[in-house]
């Protein structure tokens, strides 16, 4: 991801253009939606995958190739700042 945070947006997630905007609790897919409470999302190919609209690993963390992203005061910030 491009932004140390990302700024939360009426309490869902959402997608512009293939980039999550974030909004809080969760995020909404076509699929379902996905909750913050012990989930992982690994980022592949500098996207957020979902498996059936659900987190696809158990964390309270979301992981990039180089940053370990955790929610903080309802946004997203990263352990070494990238």
């Amino acid at each position: 991801m491009a932004s140390d945070q990302q700024s939360t947006v009426n309490g869902q997630w959402s997608t512009v253009n293939g980039q999550w905007s974030i909004a809080s609790d969760q995020r909404s897919t076509a699929n379902g939606q996905w909750s913050m409470v012990n989930r992982q999302q690994p980022a592949i190919n500098g996207q957020w995958s979902t498996v059936n609209g659900q987190s696809p690993a158990t964390s309270n963390q979301r992981s990039t190739a180089s940053d370990q992203w955790s929610m903080v005061d309802g946004q997203w910030s990263t352990v070494n700042g990238h």
